[in-house]
């Protein structure tokens, strides 16, 4: 006697469901690191552009040179934090591909973003959230 063709059929199709549910657990994860990065290239954008109007951003005292430095210091901490938050984000996601997804890389994965928005915010970039 054969065993229904039905059950391995159902078999397959639910292996193929988890495989499919199992490849978008990074979805979120890469929808983040886009968003992130999107942060980081105004944030350097907004610097160069500031950059042009003062001749010398090390030495120069007056109104433009001062407020380059100050948006260029800015950038460069926002630009900083979007990467260790990356950083963490890909070790995250590294860990679960390896599949040992913890809660504490989860937590400190979502803090290092939280925390690299929130000193971009403070720049001035807020970029779109995901």
């Amino acid at each position: 006697m054969r065993p229904p063709r039905f059950s391995l059929m159902t078999l397959t199709i639910l292996v193929w469901v988890c495989a499919i549910l199992l490849s978008c657990g990074c979805g979120s994860n890469l929808r983040s690191q886009v968003a992130l990065r999107a942060i980081a290239d105004q944030a350097k954008k907004d610097c160069l552009t500031v950059g042009k109007k003062c001749p010398d951003m090390a030495k120069g005292m007056d109104s433009t040179c001062v407020t380059a430095r100050s948006t260029c210091t800015a950038a460069l901490e926002c630009v900083q934090a979007i990467s260790i938050a990356e950083n963490s984000i890909q070790t995250l996601q590294m860990t679960r591909a390896g599949g040992g997804d913890t809660m504490a890389g989860t937590i400190a994965s979502k803090g290092s973003e939280a925390g690299a928005r929130a000193i971009c915010k403070a720049g001035g970039w807020n970029g779109n959230l995901p």
